[in-house]
């Protein structure tokens, strides 16, 4: 599946989940996905920004991915999404 491939120019890692809905993708330290968000929302998909779930306010630099409910092509199309949206907030990140 092409979602689990995405790597971005190798600036992205993930782990495959051992259980749950969720994937989680981290981001160079200078990426804050809560800015990748809105662009990534404006262009059909979704995610929660890490910091969501820090009660420190850590993890800026990642983000949760479901991909439970969705078809493989929606979650193809949303990586896609993802990947253009992550270029237009961090064009120097590659």
């Amino acid at each position: 599946m092409e979602v689990r491939s995405w790597s971005y120019h190798g600036t992205v890692s993930w782990r495959a989940p051992q259980g749950g809905y969720f994937f989680w993708l981290r981001f160079p330290p200078q990426v804050d996905t809560g800015v990748v968000r809105p662009l990534a929302v404006a262009r059909g998909a979704a995610f929660q920004p890490g910091v969501t779930f820090s009660a420190s306010g850590g993890f800026a630099n990642c983000l949760r991915l479901s991909f439970a409910y969705y078809s493989e092509h929606d979650l193809v199309r949303a990586a896609r999404a993802i990947a253009e949206a992550f270029t237009a907030a961090h064009p120097d990140v590659q």
